[in-house]
């Protein structure tokens, strides 16, 4: 397991479980919309970053209607949350916790400095 992954994990008092591995997928494709797979993996480790592992994201989570949950897309992105979740994939935000799309600036962001731009994105540890 690599180590920010290994922390993350640290955080879990058990494995993830499916519905939050699923709510974490649901929220990457909603924040992540047309994004590769490095774009869809920089949204999923902020989204961790930001609310301190799988369970907390998923408790936030807008789910997906179901429809949307059945094609193939959704499920590349359904194993893509589950490889971060594993610790399979490193964090390339760098510890990022917020982000928002690189042609918009939302006011909590003038003043700082990205840590990370990765896709349509840029990323800040706040």
């Amino acid at each position: 397991m690599l180590p920010l992954a290994a922390s993350i994990s640290a955080s879990f008092s058990r494995d993830p479980t499916l519905g939050e591995v699923t709510a974490l997928a649901d929220m990457m494709a909603d924040m992540g919309k047309g994004e590769g797979e490095e774009g869809l993996t920089a949204v999923g480790w902020a989204l961790l970053n930001r609310y301190g592992g799988a369970e907390e994201a998923a408790s936030t989570g807008r789910p997906f209607p179901l429809e949307r949950r059945c094609g193939a897309d959704f499920c590349r992105v359904l194993g893509l949350a589950a490889r971060i979740l594993a610790g399979e994939v490193p964090d390339p935000t760098r510890g990022a916790t917020r982000f928002h799309a690189h042609d918009e600036l939302p006011a909590w962001a003038e003043e700082r400095m990205p840590c990370a731009l990765i896709g349509g994105h840029l990323f800040y540890a706040v």
